[in-house]
């Protein structure tokens, strides 16, 4: 499989190209370079627990979007609903579109401690460390 591999065709609103590639998985070089690793785990944790930020993710398994939302105590983990209005030409635009708020959905659980989650977080039976490396990294904000 090719870096460059198309493997959902329109998933973009806003970008020149609007398709998901494979390369478009997982952590990006600069999300590496800010945690000074290129270990997922480290990645993950510096971004959650020692900066704070919320992380949103759509996962290709399920073609779901997720969201870890630091910001509010205990953290919740969210599965977003789609767009009922939903237009059918950018896949990411039915989580977002037609005046949904983002993150707006079922949350599957919350946290107390924003340590735990990269340990206890598990998704359709799997851990975060097989569901990232098969996920589109949206947001860490």
């Amino acid at each position: 499989m090719e870096d460059d591999e198309i493997l959902i065709e329109n998933f973009w609103k806003y970008t020149g190209d609007h398709h998901l590639r494979k390369s478009d998985l997982f952590w990006h070089e600069s999300a590496k370079w800010d945690a000074r690793s290129d270990d997922p785990e480290t990645i993950f944790r510096y971004y959650i627990e020692e900066v704070g930020f919320n992380m949103s993710f759509y996962w290709m398994e399920d073609h779901e979007l997720y969201i870890i939302r630091t910001e509010e105590y205990p953290t919740p983990v969210i599965r977003c609903f789609h767009d009922p209005d939903w237009d059918g030409v950018h896949e990411l635009h039915k989580f977002i579109g037609s005046g949904a708020t983002y993150g707006a959905g079922e949350v599957l659980c919350e946290f107390e401690d924003d340590s735990k989650i990269w340990d206890e977080l598990t998704i359709n039976g799997k851990h975060l460390s097989e569901i990232l490396p098969n996920s589109a990294i949206l947001e860490m904000d």
